[in-house]
C-alpha cells in the first residue's frame, strides 16, 4: 500500500524569497494602501503614514491568512484565537469555503469585529475571558480535538511573510528613502515580517516597536531575555496588541528590531484624537501606538514611517476616547 500524503506543508524559514513566494496571491486579494505624508510635523522632517487601516477588511491582518492559504493544501478546518483583526482576515481569506473557519474570541473582542467575522461567513465562539492567551488555548484544544487545523495569527513564517513581509515590501517601493520605522507590536508577527525585508533590502532602516504599558509582553521579554509566552493585563486601547509572544517571533525580533518602546493609554487616546483632528483618519488604539510615541518625544532619523495598522473600533470606545478631556 501506498502511504498517504501528509497534510503538513515542508517546515518554513521567515526569508525574503517566501515573502515574494506569497506577495501575488497576497496582493490578488488586497489593496496597495496609501503612503501618505503627515499634514503635520510628528518631530521629524518628514514622517509618512502606511494606511493599513484602509486595508480590505479595515486591518493588515489579512494578508498572512492569505498568504498561508496560497502555500497550504489541507481540507481540514481552519480554527484560530483571535481579538478581532485576525479573525477576520482568516474568514475574509477562506470566503465560501467549505468548512467555514471557527474563530474563538475573547468577551472583550469588540462587537464591530465579531460582527464583520460573522458576516463574511465564520463561526464565532466567546470565549468567557479577557485574556487573548486563554481564548487561545480554547482555539488549540478545540482544534487538537476535532483534527482541525489551529492557524495562529503571529506564530508563522507564512503569516509572518503575508503580515509584514508584503507589507515592507510596498512600504520601500512607495518610500525607497525611508530611514525609520514604527510599527505596533503583538505577539510580534508583523515587525518580524517587516524586519525581514529590510534587513535584506535596506538593512541600514531603524526600525521601532511599540507597545502599550497594558500588553507590554515582547518589551519585558526583551528585558528579561526570554519569551514570556503569556501575558494578561489590564483593559486596554489596544486589545489587537494583548497577550504573548513566541519563541519564534521574540527570537526574530531580538534579531532584526532596533529598539522596543511602551507608550501608556492615555498617548494612545490623545494620538487616536490626533489622527482624527489632523488626518482625518479614524483608527483603532492598536494602530495610533506608534503615532503615541511620536507624539511623546521619541525622535528618529527620518523620512520615518508609520505603521497604521488598522480602523476597526467600536462606536462606544471611539465616541468615549474623543469626547474624553485630554
Amino acid at each position: 500500500m501506498h502511504a498517504q500524503p501528509s497534510l503538513e506543508r515542508p517546515k518554513l524559514e521567515l526569508e525574503l524569497h517566501l515573502v515574494r513566494q506569497v506577495r501575488p496571491a497576497v496582493e490578488s486579494r488586497c489593496r496597495r494602501t496609501p503612503m501618505r505624508r503627515a499634514s503635520t510635523r510628528l518631530g521629524a522632517s518628514e514622517t509618512w503614514l502606511k494606511l493599513e487601516c484602509e486595508q480590505v477588511t479595515g486591518s493588515f491582518k489579512v494578508r498572512g491568512p492569505l498568504a498561508l492559504r496560497s502555500l497550504l493544501v489541507d481540507p481540514r478546518r481552519w480554527v484560530t484565537a483571535s481579538a478581532g483583526n485576525h479573525g477576520l482576515g482568516v474568514a475574509y481569506a477562506l470566503r465560501g469555503v467549505t468548512p467555514s473557519p471557527l474563530v474563538f474570541v475573547p468577551r472583550t473582542s469588540p462587537q464591530v469585529k465579531r460582527e464583520a467575522i460573522a458576516g463574511l461567513g465564520a463561526t464565532i465562539r466567546i470565549v468567557d475571558t479577557t485574556s487573548y492567551d486563554e481564548a487561545e488555548d480554547t482555539a488549540r484544544s478545540w482544534a487538537a480535538a476535532e483534527d482541525a487545523r489551529f492557524v495562529s495569527p503571529f506564530d508563522d513564517p507564512a503569516i509572518m511573510a503575508g503580515n509584514g513581509g508584503t507589507l515592507g515590501l510596498e512600504i520601500l517601493e512607495q518610500q525607497p528613502q525611508v530611514a525609520s520605522l514604527v510599527v505596533p507590536v503583538g505577539g510580534g508577527g508583523l515587525i518580524a515580517g517587516i524586519a525581514c525585508v529590510m534587513r535584506a533590502l535596506r538593512p541600514r532602516v531603524h526600525i521601532l516597536g511599540v507597545q502599550s504599558e497594558a500588553t507590554p509582553a515582547m518589551v519585558e521579554s526583551r528585558q528579561k531575555r526570554r519569551a514570556l509566552l503569556r501575558h494578561t493585563g489590564p483593559p486596554t486601547l489596544a486589545e489587537g496588541l494583548e497577550g504573548g509572544v513566541s519563541q519564534q517571533s521574540f527570537e526574530l525580533v531580538e534579531r532584526w528590531v532596533d529598539d522596543l518602546r511602551l507608550v501608556p493609554e492615555t498617548s494612545i487616546a490623545a494620538a487616536m484624537r490626533w489622527l482624527w483632528r489632523e488626518e482625518g483618519l479614524r483608527v483603532e488604539g492598536s494602530a495610533a501606538v506608534g503615532v503615541a510615541a511620536l507624539l511623546d518625544g521619541v525622535r528618529l532619523p527620518g523620512p520615518v514611517c508609520v505603521v497604521l495598522t488598522g480602523r476597526n473600533v467600536d462606536d462606544a470606545t471611539w465616541n468615549r476616547v474623543l469626547t474624553a478631556t485630554p
